[in-house]
């Protein structure tokens, strides 16, 4: 003997609702908290299971938001996709991540299977040189969109990003408190908001208090990339005392540098990192960097995303993490036996 399967109907009147508040809180809708928690209740009571493809086909939304960012071998990111993961699922959503390894080519590829998804909105950490006229080809138009860290030109739509300018100077700041005159930046190779404003938050800095610009050492932003920093560093005349690097990636590649030349970070040469990924403070040395918290920045563009969903026509938003110094134990004073030598 067969069970008939629970309705809708029986779900709502389960919980005392209408059906099309039943119908939105399982799908993810906008609903009351109240309403969601019951609707979710009595569905699980009666044993009923939505159907979202189904739903899709009859026009609903399909509670998918996609998200691209472009590298998730680094901690951060995959700390903030959890925040993304985090927020949306408070409100039944579900997250669709691909990394885009940072090349346009393969964000292209990636956007056009996300399109056979019916997404219901996108956030999208470009690929570096991606273009406003590339992603307005290859975004839907109207599908709701953040854009989270790098912010493309001329695109226009909402933003969750970090505070990298006041946050790389608060770096520049301390460096050049603690002696530091010859400091030297270890940058991403790639043209993205992110570098232009780290850079010129260090730039900022070192502006203020009298001082040349920093070198800076192209590099790609990867602990391969640190290290080739670290070595180009030693052939520099004069030599820097200090090693800003773009993230903290780039800065344990530094780190793992110095230590094959037997040199210390903090006593040798100062290193900054930028992020505060976990193994920042597990480190020795410790590493000095500057925390942005990637997990709520990943709920903050979940929010800016619903947000979206639920006022289409309402003006953009822009909202930025607070970037906080971190002083750990690879920064020091410049080394009293003068520049460093290997």
């Amino acid at each position: 003997m067969t069970t008939a399967r629970p309705t809708l109907i029986e779900v709502a009147e389960h919980a005392g609702v209408s059906k099309s508040t039943a119908s939105l809180a399982l799908r993810g809708a906008p609903v009351s908290v109240e309403a969601r928690e019951r609707v979710h209740q009595a569905a699980s009571e009666l044993g009923y299971v939505y159907d979202r493809a189904a739903a899709a086909m009859r026009g609903a939304r399909s509670g998918t938001i996609g998200l691209i960012v472009f590298d998730l071998a680094n901690p951060f990111y995959s700390e903030l996709a959890a925040g993304v993961s985090e927020g949306l699922e408070a409100d039944g959503a579900l997250v669709l991540i691909a990394d885009s390894q940072d090349d346009r080519d393969r964000q292209s590829r990636i956007l056009a299977r996300m399109r056979e998804h019916r997404l219901d909105g996108l956030i999208l950490c470009a690929a570096a040189g991606s273009t406003a006229a590339d992603l307005r080809a290859q975004i839907p138009a109207g599908l709701p969109l953040v854009q989270m860290l790098r912010r493309v030109d001329e695109l226009a739509s909402d933003y969750a990003g970090v505070e990298n300018a006041p946050g790389m100077r608060a770096i520049g700041d301390h460096l050049i408190a603690l002696g530091h005159r010859h400091i030297a930046f270890a940058g991403h190779t790639a043209e993205t908001s992110v570098q232009r404003e780290r850079s010129a938050g260090l730039g900022q800095a070192m502006a203020a208090a009298g001082l040349a610009p920093p070198v800076t050492i192209a590099c790609a932003p990867s602990l391969a990339g640190g290290l080739a920093a670290a070595e180009a560093l030693f052939a520099l005349t004069p030599r820097p005392t200090a090693l800003v690097c773009f993230n903290d990636i780039v800065a344990i590649g530094a780190a793992l540098a110095l230590a094959q030349h037997g040199l210390t970070p903090g006593r040798d040469l100062s290193i900054t990192g930028f992020d505060d990924i976990m193994e920042a403070a597990l480190r020795t040395p410790a590493l000095t960097t500057v925390a942005s918290e990637a997990r709520g920045l990943g709920r903050k563009a979940a929010e800016l995303i619903l947000d979206r969903l639920r006022l289409p026509e309402a003006p953009a938003q822009a909202a930025l993490q607070p970037a906080r110094l971190v002083v750990r134990s690879t920064t020091g004073a410049p080394s009293a036996n003068g520049p460093l030598h290997v």
